[in-house]
């Protein structure tokens, strides 16, 4: 008798998802890490250089259990090269990312949407650098960071050296 009534706790209890820890060496990784991702998820990119990258996050976290996307050490995760960041999700968190040595072309280099209908909410991008990271053709217009969507922020950030047409924050209502 004592085995049958155990036996519905232990069927409960193997169906809780618990929040994990995964470290993603490459964009294809990343992208699987993202499509798998459940809240409270924590996905670290590896430490090196991210060379023409597009990242566009469409995961759903929630306000008690972000899903965070960080860089092993703050810094030390660069992306390089024709690449951008958009953001198309709910509850995610981006943390110390560095944009150096590259360009994201007509896109922003942070987008807090994917396309017109998939737009970022109560998202976060903290602790994150762009750096010089400007198109080669100067007059060639596009900004660093576009905000959509509802709740997001962005603090504790570094931004330097925008050399290109456009604004460096546009908040698009």
């Amino acid at each position: 008798m004592k085995r049958l009534l155990l036996l519905p706790f232990l069927l409960l209890a193997g169906l809780t998802v618990f929040a994990g820890t995964i470290t993603v060496k490459n964009i294809e990784e990343l992208l699987q890490a993202d499509k798998k991702a459940q809240p409270g998820d924590l996905i670290l990119l590896a430490d090196g250089e991210w060379k023409n990258v597009e990242i566009k996050l469409t995961s759903k976290g929630t306000k008690e259990k972000p899903i965070t996307y960080s860089a092993q050490m703050a810094g030390k995760v660069l992306i390089t090269g024709h690449s951008f960041l958009k953001i198309g999700g709910d509850y995610i968190v981006v943390k110390g990312l560095s944009f150096q040595n590259g360009y994201a072309g007509s896109n922003a280099v942070i987008d807090f949407r994917i396309n017109k209908n998939a737009l970022a909410n109560n998202c976060r991008v903290t602790e994150c650098a762009i750096l010089d990271f400007n198109n080669a053709k100067r007059m060639d217009e596009n900004y660093w960071i576009s905000f959509y969507g509802k709740n997001n922020r962005l603090d504790h950030n570094t931004f330097q050296g925008k050399m290109n047409m456009g604004v460096m924050i546009a908040v698009i209502l």
